[in-house]
């Protein structure tokens, strides 16, 4: 549950930043289940994911991804921590009881 600062600072900037909501071995997880996204995903794509390309003028550069849209069907791991019982709490102080994915993004970097 968010303090009470917590949800000040959220109606006042638009955001909050949670440390500890997802763990250190959940970040591992998402990193593993992305590695060599640009290459998996130039290879093969899956469907209900969107991806933007980078564009570069070097025919040569390997494909990078600029942005991906429907990130939880790429990562279980990310798909689980934002419908886990302790984001979908804070999500609900924040907005309501109403809530529903309507896409994830990864920007990967």
């Amino acid at each position: 549950m968010l303090t009470p600062d917590e949800k000040q600072f959220y109606d006042e900037n638009g955001y909050v930043l949670r440390q500890g909501l997802v763990s250190p071995e959940e970040i591992e997880k998402v990193q593993a289940e992305i590695h060599n996204i640009h290459s998996r995903m130039a290879k093969q794509s899956i469907e209900g994911v969107e991806v933007a390309w980078e564009e570069f003028d070097d025919p040569n550069m390997p494909p990078r991804i600029k942005q991906l849209m429907q990130s939880e069907l790429v990562s279980p791991t990310l798909n689980k921590i934002l419908r886990s019982g302790a984001m979908l709490d804070i999500i609900e102080q924040l907005i309501g009881p109403d809530i529903s994915l309507f896409h994830s993004k990864l920007l990967p970097k």
